[in-house]
């Protein structure tokens, strides 16, 4: 077996891999979410949000034989995280944003396993991997677009009512402009993998 084929067999195992513990990690959270739902009294919730976040005291910055500066920290970004018994709306907000960051995981996932599949069979220049590669691509881009989302639904219900000594919290809600940069590449690049499979299959017909 060549080092190509290795290479493949091998990603191909690990996305398996994936994709069997992002199953078991959403039937533990739908199983968590239902006995919640259930027993509400007894339920405990874990709970991350993002937030920003300002320091009302100014600092220091500190540079061997020079004048100190001073220095004030704006817009910092951290994640809220709280352990214990939620309202059942902020536990409904909690299980859909994992609910939809799993499920959009689990697309990219497929359709990376279904390009690997035509990988092992040595026939990977098909227009159906361009599709499959313009799925990850926008299932990328939702992935930012859904964050930025969960910020504007989150705000009114958990970080207008935080209330922390000595800081000034804001809204965690920004674009994700990293997941939609490259997830935008990725559409491009399924473009171009479409175009080139059309030619390929063009060449092929003529000969």
């Amino acid at each position: 077996m060549n080092r190509s084929k290795v290479i493949v067999s091998v990603t191909g195992t690990l996305l398996n891999i994936f994709w069997l513990l992002l199953w078991i990690i959403l039937i533990s959270v739908t199983v968590i979410f239902i006995s919640a739902a259930v027993n509400p009294e007894r339920s405990r919730a874990d709970l991350i949000i993002p937030v920003q976040f300002s320091v009302m005291e100014p600092g220091s910055l500190r540079w061997p034989g020079e004048t100190d500066l001073e220095v004030s920290i704006h817009r910092a970004t951290a994640e809220l995280e709280t352990t214990g018994r939620l309202p059942f709306s902020v536990q409904l907000l909690n299980y859909s944003m994992y609910l939809v960051a799993i499920f959009l995981n689990l697309l990219i996932l497929y359709q990376l396993r279904r390009v690997f599949a035509s990988l092992r069979t040595g026939n990977p220049f098909r227009r159906e991997n361009g599709t499959r590669i313009r799925w990850i691509g926008a299932a990328v881009v939702a992935l930012g677009l859904f964050k930025a989302a969960f910020g504007i639904v989150s705000d009114p219900l958990v970080i207008s009512r935080l209330e922390v000594a000595g800081i000034e919290l804001r809204s965690g809600i920004s674009l994700e402009g990293e997941y939609i940069f490259v997830g935008f590449l990725i559409l491009v690049l399924a473009e171009i993998f479409r175009i080139g499979a059309e030619m390929k299959e063009e060449q092929e017909l003529t000969i």
